[in-house]
């Protein structure tokens, strides 16, 4: 292409564009030599190939970080108030962007140890778009389990945000191990808007936990105390609206916060009325809700099967309609997991004793299909010789990164999580059996 475009100069002889051209053909060429120069390829440890990410900060914002760490393990959990950003430069593939960085998390266990989580925060620029990622320390997550969730709920349709392994090295500063992390895109309209989803707003609920301290950092953990705790729980229901919409819908947003209300209280309730079940059918993605419980209960696990700080609800412009995201599935033991039991069961079982879950009142009033969610089960149980493959090669994989401190102890725990997995397999096929 260089070449033609040089010679149609020659040919015309425009000697003066030729020259302009010339020399900005040479500054295009520099750009790129020095753009292959900088970019830093993945780093291969056996099979595994670890995507390398790089921190630059300047010395006096070094120095506030580590006076900022030191304050904050103190504390069991990390209020919101108590998240502090922190400018710095971010490198990735020999590109530089202007970011800033904090800690991520609530609890100690993101903030404690010889390494941290963080979320970058990295700003726009001719090159490369913003993003925000989540580097989160390797002993937090169920590794395996986590993308492959993801996976899942993209196979069936549902919003996926598939995680990857990768390092993040602060420049300039020493570090006792390698700092690999676990790495996924934080929700965003830039994230949305990648995978065609349009940017709207994800809700999230009942972070009112994480609060529940006064200035001392005490927490309310006495029993008298949570039967305080309790009462503050059951009567008041917070909502946090995400920042992936755009300012000019902040109207529209208020009349749907409004509407997650009006739904909450109407899916609490034992017996929901007619009325209400209507109103519920008109704003709820019923297919996705039943292929979301699938899901948790296929990995036995109720983090988000209700609405608390793991609900990731999101409101679809083009469908009018809320469905949900996956999030923070956990690895738990279905036989034990009594929403799901009641979920998966007839009305008769010995489960049917949860009290005022809106998931399990969904259900037992006929608005979502217990039939297809067990369908979504019996769909994903044919699948799983795909999924042990995955959990498996996953283990393989935590093996050869096992020489780094950070990731010392994830054998012993990917094995667990394998047991685990087939004992919830085992039990599944007998309970779509009978």
């Amino acid at each position: 292409m260089i070449a033609r475009v040089l010679s149609f100069f020659l040919k015309n002889k425009s000697h003066l564009a030729f020259l302009a051209c010339l020399s900005s053909v040479l500054l295009l060429v520099l750009i790129i030599q020095k753009n292959s120069a900088n970019k830093v390829e993945c780093q291969k440890i056996g099979a595994v190939c670890v995507e390398n990410f790089y921190l630059k900060i300047h010395s006096k914002v070094q120095g506030r970080f580590s006076d900022y760490l030191n304050e904050i393990r103190k504390y069991e959990r990390l209020h919101n108030y108590n998240k502090k950003w922190f400018p710095g430069t971010f490198i990735h593939d020999g590109q530089e962007q202007e970011a800033k960085f904090r800690v991520r998390g609530d609890l100690h266990t993101h903030y404690r140890g010889n390494q941290v989580s963080l979320r970058v925060k990295v700003k726009e620029n001719k090159l490369k778009p913003a993003r925000q990622l989540n580097f989160i320390v390797p002993w937090d997550k169920d590794y395996a389990i986590e993308p492959l969730s993801q996976i899942i709920a993209g196979e069936l349709g549902i919003f996926s945000n598939v995680g990857h392994f990768g390092k993040l090295s602060f420049i300039a500063q020493k570090s006792e191990s390698d700092p690999y992390y676990y790495i996924d895109e934080h929700l965003s309209k830039e994230l949305l808007e990648s995978k065609g989803y349009y940017s709207a707003p994800v809700f999230t609920f009942g972070t009112l936990w994480t609060e529940l301290s006064d200035s001392s950092q005490h927490y309310f953990l006495g029993s008298s105390e949570m039967r305080d705790v309790q009462k503050i729980r059951n009567n008041i229901f917070q909502i946090d609206v995400r920042k992936t919409y755009n300012s000019s819908s902040k109207k529209a947003v208020l009349m749907q916060t409004a509407i997650i209300k009006r739904l909450w209280e109407a899916s609490y309730d034992k017996k929901i009325t007619d009325d209400n079940k209507e109103l519920i059918k008109q704003y709820l993605d019923v297919s996705n809700f039943e292929k979301f419980i699938a899901v948790q209960c296929f990995f036995g696990s109720d983090h988000a099967l209700n609405f608390n700080d793991n609900t990731r609800l999101y409101y679809n412009p083009k469908s009018t309609k809320f469905e949900l995201f996956m999030w923070d599935v956990s690895l738990m033991d279905l036989e034990n997991n009594k929403i799901c039991m009641n979920i998966l069961k007839s009305q008769d079982s010995p489960y049917y004793d949860i009290r005022n879950n809106p998931f399990s009142n969904l259900v037992s009033n006929g608005i979502l299909s217990r039939q297809n969610i067990r369908g979504h089960l019996a769909f994903l149980l044919e699948r799983q010789i795909h999924y042990k493959s995955y959990l498996e090669n996953t283990h393989n994989n935590m093996k050869r990164l096992s020489q780094s401190k950070s990731f010392h102890s994830l054998p012993r725990k990917s094995r667990q999580i394998s047991k685990g997995f087939d004992r919830n397999i085992k039990f599944l096929s007998y309970l779509l059996e009978n």
